[in-house]
Parts: C-alpha cells; sequence; structure tokens
C-alpha cells in the first residue's frame, strides 16, 4: 500500500479551447465549421427520484439524461441553412422559419498537464442527431471599436443505440489514452482523406476502429 500523493509529476491535467469543428448534413459531406467560439454542453434528465417505505427511504433512481446545449460561433458554414430553417430559393435569396433539419458535429477540446502545458493532447467530441432551436440575434450599429456578431444556436439531440452501452447522443475519445493506430481509423473517416470523403461514423464503426488493429 501506498499513501496518496496529490503531487506526482505530469497529473495536473486540464481542458480548454475549440477547434477542427465538422459539420455533418444527412445526405451531404462533412464540411469544416470554421470560427466556433464555444459548444456548451448543457445535459438535462438525470433527477433523482427517491421511494419510501414505512417512512424510510429504500431506493434513488435516476431518470435519463439528455443531451443539449448551445453553439456560438463567428460563422456557419452555408451547408448549416437547412438546419438552421432558411431556404434559397434563388440564389442569394433566403426564406426563413423553414423546416429545420437534424445535423451531427464533431469537434476537438484540447488537454494539457504541468509537465507539456496547453496542447500536449486532445479529445474528439462527436455529437449525434442535433436539433437548432431559433435564438436572437442582436444586430447593433457599427461605432469606432465595432465586434462581430456572435451567432448563437440552442440545441437538443435525440440519443443513439451505442453497442455495451445506453444509448447516446455525445461520444467523447481521449487521444492521451486510446491507440493511435484507432485515432487515425477515426479521423480519416470524420475528415476525409484525399480519396474519400468526410462523414459521421455509426456507433459501430467506433467500436470496430477501436477493436480492430490494422495489419502493417
Amino acid at each position: 500500500m501506498a499513501r496518496l500523493d496529490w503531487n506526482p509529476i505530469g497529473s495536473k491535467i486540464f481542458e480548454t479551447g475549440v477547434d477542427r469543428g465538422v459539420l455533418y448534413v444527412p445526405g451531404q459531406n462533412g464540411v469544416v465549421w470554421n470560427g466556433l467560439v464555444s459548444v456548451i454542453e448543457t445535459p438535462s434528465g438525470g433527477e433523482t427520484r427517491s421511494f419510501y417505505y414505512d417512512g424510510k427511504k429504500f431506493l434513488n433512481v435516476a431518470s435519463s439524461e439528455e443531451m443539449a446545449g448551445t453553439i456560438n460561433a463567428y460563422y456557419s458554414p452555408p451547408e448549416f441553412d437547412v438546419c438552421d430553417g432558411s431556404s434559397e430559393p434563388e440564389d442569394g435569396v433566403y426564406a426563413w422559419q423553414q423546416r429545420r433539419s437534424s445535423f451531427g458535429l464533431s469537434f476537438r477540446t484540447n488537454t494539457g498537464n504541468d509537465i507539456n502545458g496547453l496542447g500536449s493532447s486532445y479529445k474528439i467530441h462527436i455529437v449525434y442527431n442535433l436539433l437548432a432551436t431559433p435564438s436572437e440575434r442582436p444586430y447593433k450599429t457599427n461605432s469606432s471599436e465595432p465586434e462581430p456578431l456572435v451567432l448563437s444556436w440552442e440545441y437538443t439531440t435525440k440519443s443513439v443505440l451505442f453497442p455495451e452501452c445506453m444509448p447516446t447522443a455525445h461520444v467523447t475519445i481521449d487521444a492521451s489514452k486510446a491507440p493511435s493506430w484507432a485515432i487515425q481509423h477515426l479521423e480519416t473517416i470524420l475528415y476525409g482523406t484525399e480519396t474519400t470523403s468526410a462523414r459521421l461514423p455509426s456507433p459501430e464503426e467506433i467500436i470496430f476502429a477501436f477493436d480492430n488493429k490494422p495489419l502493417f
């Protein structure tokens, strides 16, 4: 047995930033989402319900949890228009309040520690079946110090079946722990290659990428 140590070298780990955003609209190839400012996760549900017998608590049961949150960005790719309730009947003409399409999203957050600082590794986040909801857009007059408009979308999700787990809409892959060959395989799907287009992997493909090491 060893006494607990709160200061081993490399144990002070932190997470920050968001980059490599990719949008996946059903029926289309994945496209780069530049200008992401933040992806805020606001899960709902998970409340505890208590059961009593003869005046004594005998059971706590947590309700199902749902993934929701907010996306903030300076820009959204044109492919996102159908997810934002916009239709383009003629070039440059946009009609709003249209039916909104669901979409998938992937992005990275950076991790660091007390040895290598920021950027020692990263986590890949994959979110399924997002549906954006309208939010305010505060257009303001220009001033001597103009600020770019930050677009914002609240979103909800619908979970998908995930092998050996309960249904989920959010999957995270920690590159500091996962095999490098599995990360490489997954990133070729998420970001595409010179011969293949970027696309959203199914949960089964994610598990397959980790269960099947290449023979080279």
